[in-house]
């Protein structure tokens, strides 16, 4: 899952999204370490810091996070390789989610299709 569909669940304002993870959650949604590092951003942001916390904390007990290590960075580098090679920016952080996703054969969840349609070999699915 990416993390702008960890936002929608923490602030629960986006109900096909809401669906769309239960309907996946038998067969196993998990999000990266590195849309956890992104939550905490906003948990750095929030006007109740304390509260945002304990939302993402709830939101962490419930979906497994896989790690970002050295075991993915092969795959990060040629993803972001491929895409400079062809011109297309697509950040570090958005370029790692989608390492975590290829790497572990996982489906990303997320409406940022933008930026991830142009990972070749990622399947996205999108509430959009």
């Amino acid at each position: 899952m990416d993390t702008d569909w960890a936002v929608y669940l923490l602030r629960g304002d986006a109900s096909q999204i809401v669906e769309q993870v239960r309907d996946r959650r038998e067969a196993g949604i998990s999000v990266s370490a590195i849309t956890v590092a992104e939550l905490h951003v906003g948990v750095e942001q929030a006007r109740d810091r304390a509260e945002a916390e304990r939302a993402l904390n709830r939101l962490l007990e419930a979906f497994p996070v896989l790690p970002f290590d050295s075991a993915l960075a092969p795959t990060f580098g040629r993803i972001q390789s491929s895409l400079r090679e062809r011109g297309i920016e697509i950040g570090d952080f958005d370029a790692a989610i989608a390492a975590t996703s290829l790497y572990y054969g996982l489906t990303l969840l997320t409406n940022n299709i933008r930026h991830f349609r142009h990972v070749e070999g990622l399947k996205v699915v999108s509430a959009t």
